[in-house]
Order: structure tokens, then sequence, then C-alpha cells
């Protein structure tokens, strides 16, 4: 390849760095092709190959309506990756891994984000047959038991439908289910807190067959031992929990 391909391929290379950012930067209203073309410097039908480019990757999604363009799953994930602190990456190695290899299924931390929650940080369970998850995607507060642990706990409206989970999860403090958000897959959440409220859920996920509700409901104040630690290191206040005093006698406040 000769040198002057490869600064082809560069050039490249930074238009689309270019495109990424500019999503990102408008992120609440959506980029247009024309926009993103006079922003990085190309003309409206090379910044549309790449835009798409960057969509089939999963960098950029395209609204079908707007026909704008929004940050994708893989910038999503990658942008909550490195949001996460140094800190509280290390409070998370240091006790949702060993929690992951203590319950033997999927561990992972959800932050809420509008009406969605996205997954920030996970660790799979070591098992040949497990529930995966994705960095960054996310998934209405309304699906999973993630998100209405959420919804429970923050001023987002909630549907009628979802209202007796949501009370027993504001008496109780957490929430098990099965086949919820996912066919065939069991999980349980609690909350996890920071300064401004409900910060996020942390859930273990695992196969129905195997994860069931006796194995779940066996490993809740684990769960709580942990969301108090990560919410300590947010700067949230661990008196949430106070108001939920026992799981199966085992104090969680």
């Amino acid at each position: 390849m000769g040198v002057s391909s490869i600064g082809r391929m560069s050039q490249a290379a930074l238009k689309a760095l270019g495109l990424i950012e500019a999503a990102a930067r408008s992120a609440e209203t959506g980029l247009g092709a024309m926009d993103a073309a006079e922003m990085v410097g190309l003309d409206k039908s090379t910044a549309s190959r790449l835009l798409k480019t960057l969509t089939d990757a999963g960098w950029l999604m395209r609204d079908p309506v707007s026909r704008r363009y929004f940050p994708g799953r893989v910038l999503m994930g990658v942008a909550h990756a490195t949001g996460v602190s140094p800190r509280l990456r290390a409070v998370l190695d240091a006790t949702i891994a060993p929690l992951r290899d203590a319950i033997g299924e999927t561990v992972v931390l959800h932050q809420r984000s509008g009406a969605s929650r996205v997954s920030v940080a996970g660790y799979e369970s070591r098992e040949e047959i497990r529930t995966g998850f994705v960095l960054g995607e996310a998934r209405p507060l309304t699906r999973g038991p993630s998100g209405k642990v959420i919804l429970a706990l923050c001023d987002e409206p909630a549907p009628e439908d979802l209202a007796p989970q949501l009370d027993f999860i504001r008496a109780h403090g957490y929430l098990s289910t099965d086949s919820d958000s996912l066919p065939g897959v069991s999980a349980v959440s609690v909350p996890v807190f920071d300064p401004a409220g409900v910060y996020g859920a942390l859930t273990a996920a695992g196969p129905e067959a195997r994860f069931d509700a006796r194995r779940r409901a066996g490993h809740v104040a684990e769960l709580f031992a942990v969301a108090r630690q990560v919410t300590q290191i947010l700067g949230g206040t661990t008196e949430h929990y106070a108001r939920w005093a026992t799981v199966d006698g085992q104090s969680v406040g």
C-alpha cells in the first residue's frame, strides 16, 4: 500500500471521528447530513456514506422520521464506560466481580438515563450457558427488574399496570422476576443511590432454569451489601436502605 493510500485512509478515519464527535455534541437534537458535512468539511454525498458506515457499525443511529443521526449503541457504551471514575471502577472490580463469582450469575450495574436505564458496568457469569449484556445498551424503565427498581424510586411517570410491582419495590427494596425483560431470563435487582437520588440498579441475572426464585432470594442481601458500597462511592447516602430492615431475616439497612 502506497503512502498516498495510507494518507487517504488516515484522512477518512479523521473525518469519521469528526462525525462521531459532531453526533455526540448534537445528542439532544440530532445531526442532519448537511450539517454533518459542513462541520467536518465534506460534500454531502461523502458525508452520507460515512454516516451510513458508522450507523451500520453501531456508532450512530438514524431516526427514520427526522432522518437525523444520534449516538448509537457502541458510542453510548464507550461514553458510559469511560464515564465510570477510576475509584468507582476499583470498587466495582473489588465488589461486583466477587459477587458474580459468589452468585454464579451475571451481575450488571445500570444507570438511569431519563426514561431508560443503561448498562455501565458488568461481569458475566463464568458458566457456559449464561446471560450476557451489552455495555451501553439502553432499555425502558418499564422493562425488567432493573428499570422497575429505578422507576419505583424516581419521579418518572409509570403505567398503572406496574403499580403492584412498584409498590412491592418501595416496601421491600428489590424486585425478582422471571422472563420480564427477556424470555427465559430471571433476574433480581436492588437500587443504587447518588446525591441526587436513585442512580440506578444493581442486577444479578441468569437462565430461568438455573436462577430460580429460591436462588435469587438467597442472594438479595448480598446485592444490597454491594449496592451500599457503590452508593457510598457515588456520594449517595446509605440511609435510603434503612427503610428496608431485613430480607429473609438478614439485615440490609
